[in-house]
């Protein structure tokens, strides 16, 4: 498989950068204010030793997936609507005693999973 160029991976495995596209009258802005590093296997829990030595290029040198957190910016004419989470700025490092799975994740599974949780809506 062929790997990424040097401008690839460094696209891929550093902080975004702010950059905005047109699509008829709006302008659509990336505001990036946080970058997580993911433990893969918690996050892409099915890839296996294979899929990331092919991907490798997609982690940083420390094994983590890079993945970027931000608000997108939306703008006409004279009116402005900033679309964000509130999450940022952040930066956490890695704790060793985070499960490889994350918490929300493991427990939004296990609520989906078991019948018993499920109501009609």
């Amino acid at each position: 498989m062929a790997s990424a160029t040097d401008f690839d991976r460094a696209r891929l495995t550093s902080a975004p950068r702010v950059r905005s596209l047109r699509l008829g009258e709006l302008k659509i802005t990336y505001v990036p204010d946080g970058l997580c590093l993911c433990k893969p296997r918690g996050w892409l829990a099915g890839a296996t030793d294979a899929d990331w030595a092919a991907n490798r290029d997609h982690l940083d040198d420390g094994g983590f997936l890079p993945a970027a957190i931000g608000g997108l910016l939306v703008e006409r004419g004279d009116r402005a609507l900033l679309i964000d989470t509130g999450f940022g700025p952040e930066s956490h490092p890695d704790d060793p005693a985070n499960p490889p799975d994350p918490p929300r994740l493991t427990a939004r599974r296990s609520r989906s999973q078991d019948p018993a949780s499920r109501t009609n809506r």
